[in-house]
């Protein structure tokens, strides 16, 4: 699967977001991940992305991202990891990486790169 990330970056070029999407589709990328927080996005371009989509053929594999669909983006092993680092480097228990996200990782859900993490995906 080749994705493709929309965020602000079209944005920040100066290309509207049907444009930005044709360019995702010549590239060769086969699907779309719109990487945006869930009010960061209006019902208009929700609707701009879903027809473009469907017109070019490109599934859009996840739409918006919350901080837990961010955290299966990373990794949840990524993200322990990152939680044992300032543990042990800050040393401040609020450091710590909570027993969820653990029991996750130790289950092998590691997010999209395992199929399951906060939010199941399809293989």
């Amino acid at each position: 699967m080749k994705l493709g990330i929309i965020n602000s970056a079209f944005y920040q070029a100066g290309v509207d977001t049907a444009t930005g999407l044709k360019s995702i589709a010549r590239i060769g990328f086969d699907c779309v991940d719109v990487h945006t927080g869930a009010m960061g996005i209006s019902k208009q371009e929700v609707s701009l992305v879903a027809r473009t989509c469907e017109k070019l053929g490109l599934p859009i594999v996840s739409l918006p991202v919350c901080s837990l669909g961010l955290a299966d983006f990373v990794g949840l092993d990524v993200c322990v990891d990152m939680m044992h680092v300032l543990l042990e480097g800050v040393g401040e228990p609020k450091y710590r990486a909570c027993p969820l996200l653990e029991k996750y990782v130790a289950a092998g859900w590691l997010g999209r790169k395992s199929g399951r993490g906060f939010y199941k995906y399809a293989s």
